[in-house]
């Protein structure tokens, strides 16, 4: 906790008396954190939608049923 240093009292002006005092403090640095993101106004919705109905996402992956979760992980994340 910090304290107040060389603390004296001012002269009496009208019914106020000013306080002087040092205090002792250290700043911190503010953290920083980098975001990114997509700029979603220049997405085409048109090509989008396209490329994802072409994808294997949405294919019939019931029908082939050997799909283990670690392949259909590895299938959306390419």
């Amino acid at each position: 906790m910090t304290h107040p240093r060389d603390l004296h009292v001012g002269g009496l002006i009208s019914d106020h008396i000013p306080l002087y005092f040092s205090l002792c403090v250290t700043q911190v640095a503010p953290v920083t954190q980098q975001i990114t993101s997509r700029e979603w106004r220049l997405l085409s919705t048109d090509a989008f939608a396209s490329h994802l109905a072409a994808s294997e996402l949405c294919g019939n992956l019931i029908a082939s049923g050997n799909q283990t979760v670690d392949d259909l992980v590895q299938l959306y994340n390419c």
